[in-house]
Order: structure tokens, then sequence, then C-alpha cells
């Protein structure tokens, strides 16, 4: 690993009735120039439904925390 790759080691999440966090576990640095993106991926067996959490960063700095959730419409049939 160069000194300018960050992997995902480890990632934990936990819920209250109002709260999502997510904690991740970083080996090696982020780097301090350009953007980097750290994120988990849950999802459906079929992936037709997606939960996506991650921080982005810039230059090194935190800049922003997301959470998408995505689904699969379902196929129409014409007859």
């Amino acid at each position: 690993m160069s000194i300018h790759e960050a992997l995902l080691k480890q990632a934990s999440v936990t819920a209250t009735e109002a709260t999502l966090v997510a904690k991740f576990e970083i080996e090696g640095n982020i780097p301090g120039s350009g953007a980097y993106v750290v994120g988990l991926v849950a999802a459906t067996p079929d992936y037709s439904s997606q939960r996506r959490l991650g921080i982005e960063f810039m230059n090194g700095e935190a800049i922003a925390f997301f959470s998408l959730t995505t689904t699969k419409a379902p196929k129409r049939t014409t007859t």
C-alpha cells in the first residue's frame, strides 16, 4: 500500500429511533489533495433495493456525509 492509499478496514452501523451512526476504520492515509470517498453499500440479494452511506473528503478534510436509498422500479408488462 502506498502512502497515498487509504483502505476501509472495518465499518459498523448502529441505529436508534432517530439516529443512524456509521463508523469507518481506515487503514492508511486519506490523500491530502484531491477528492476521496469512503462508503458502504448494503443491498437486498437481487440488488433491487440499496442503501449507501459515505464520507467525502476534499484535500484531506471531511466535507460531506451522505445516505442514499435506491430501489428499482417494478418491470412493466405489456399485453
